[in-house]
């Protein structure tokens, strides 16, 4: 599945993902945390490949997506929504895209998350992460001129958001 999907009212757009599991897993589309209304999408599988098409976009399909997974061993869902706020400066012209890493903080190197992010959003959804694990993001701005020095975040630890703890 994609991070960030920009499309014009009327087009159609495609996710999919990859989900393997033993036994094999129930999987749910999510949109804003609620399970994905049918109308107007067509749900689809292919082995371990699940798409999710939705056909004439309007506004109202605007939000998050997620895919959920779960079977009689455990559930999975590691998706993180990084935010951030444009540079003050801009180096004299327009930001045209944002390049987004991220790495595990017991790892040197950084993992290319997306270099294709429009200059005029400054969130975008980092999935494929490892629950248990801690990561680090960092953020890059380009323009015509070249790419800007990155901003980083703390470190995050991926969990599973329904866990509670014991009291």
């Amino acid at each position: 599945m994609k991070n960030l999907i920009v499309v014009k009212a009327g087009e159609n757009v495609s996710m999919d993902a990859e989900v393997f599991g033993k036994p094999i897993p129930k999987v749910t589309w999510m949109k804003d945390s609620a399970v994905v209304h049918v109308e107007g999408m067509k749900l689809s599988q292919k082995k371990h490949h699940y798409m999710l098409d939705m056909f004439c976009v309007t506004r109202k399909e605007s939000g998050d997506y997620s895919i959920h997974a779960e079977n009689t061993s455990g559930s999975k869902y590691a998706t993180i929504k990084l935010r951030w706020e444009p540079p003050i400066a801009d180096g004299g012209s327009e930001i045209t895209n944002y390049i987004i890493e991220k790495r595990e903080t017991s790892r040197a190197n950084w993992a290319l998350v997306s270099s294709n992010i429009h200059g005029h959003n400054t969130d975008s959804l980092v999935e494929k992460l490892i629950e248990g694990h801690e990561y680090e993001f960092r953020v890059s701005a380009e323009n015509q001129y070249g790419v800007g020095d990155a901003i980083m975040t703390d470190p995050v630890m991926v969990k599973n958001p329904y866990e509670f703890e014991k009291s």
